[in-house]
C-alpha cells in the first residue's frame, strides 16, 4: 500500500504541469521545494515496517510504548516531588538564616 502511495507521488511529480502560474509561464512545480522521487522511496521504506507488521504485533508495540511512558512519567513525577521537598528545606533554611541575621543585627545594635 505504502509502496503504491510512493509509486502515485512519484508518476504525479513526473506528469507534465497541469496548471500556468501568471503570466510568466512557470509551472507550479517550478515553485515548490525541489524533491527527487528517490528521496521520497528513502521516506517510504521506514514507514512501510509498520505495514508489515499485525495489528496484534502493532498495538502490542503501542502498549509496550505506552507503559513505557507512563513509567518515565511516574519516576519523572516522583523526581519532581522531591525537588519540591529539597526546595522547601532550602527555603526553610533560607527563612531561619534571615531570623537569626535579624536578631544578630538586634543585639549588635543594643
Amino acid at each position: 500500500m505504502l509502496e503504491e502511495a510512493a509509486e502515485q507521488v512519484q508518476q504525479e511529480y513526473e506528469a507534465p504541469p497541469k496548471s500556468q502560474i501568471g503570466g510568466a509561464g512557470e509551472d507550479a512545480r517550478s515553485q515548490a521545494p525541489s524533491v527527487t522521487p528517490s528521496q521520497l522511496k528513502d521516506v517510504f521504506p521506514t514507514m512501510s515496517q509498520f505495514s508489515k507488521m499485525s495489528g496484534k504485533t502493532y498495538i502490542s508495540m503501542l502498549h509496550h510504548q505506552l507503559e513505557d511512558e507512563r513509567q518515565a512519567r511516574l519516576r519523572l513525577e516522583k523526581e519532581l516531588q522531591e525537588l519540591r521537598k529539597v526546595s522547601e528545606q532550602i527555603n526553610s533554611n533560607i527563612d531561619q538564616i534571615k531570623i537569626d541575621h535579624d536578631r544578630l543585627l538586634q543585639k549588635g545594635h543594643e
